[in-house]
């Protein structure tokens, strides 16, 4: 019997990598691909509608290459943290989640070491004015 494959942090990475070009790729190659005319035809209106669309997908994809590079092929969960108690011995935290898989993991970790990452995806997911569209009517001057 063979042992089970270790992945080691340059394998996540290059995984994670992948994963991200092709869903990039996938998420913006799709909507052009469905217009009627070339993108500079567009109102700007229309424009704006493109690109946010292009954003959600693309959105998605970085949340879950995020997701990928974080969890590092470790169970992962996501909770409601219900309370946090600091108390003179350490602090003493109550975490909800759903009856799942991973929920009986935890279970199964009761009295060993586990390692709690706090989620702040919205420092990754920052579009800029990236969903602008060019203005309908073009400047006189420039």
């Amino acid at each position: 019997m063979n042992a089970p494959e270790t992945i080691v942090p340059e394998d996540t990475n290059q995984i994670a990598a992948e994963f991200l070009l092709g869903e990039l790729i996938k998420a913006s190659s799709k909507r052009f691909k469905s217009l009627a005319v070339p993108y500079m035809e567009l109102r700007q209106s229309e424009q704006q509608s493109l690109l946010s669309d292009i954003e959600a997908d693309i959105r998605k994809a970085v949340r879950e290459a995020v997701e990928i590079i974080a969890s590092d092929f470790r169970v992962t969960f996501r909770a409601s943290c219900e309370s946090v108690q600091f108390k003179s011995d350490g602090v003493k935290s109550q975490l909800t989640l759903f009856n799942s898989p991973e929920a009986h993991a935890l279970a199964d970790a009761a009295g060993n070491t586990v390692l709690v990452v706090i989620e702040d995806a919205k420092r990754y997911l920052s579009a800029g004015d990236a969903c602008t569209g060019e203005p309908d009517q073009k400047e006189l001057i420039s």
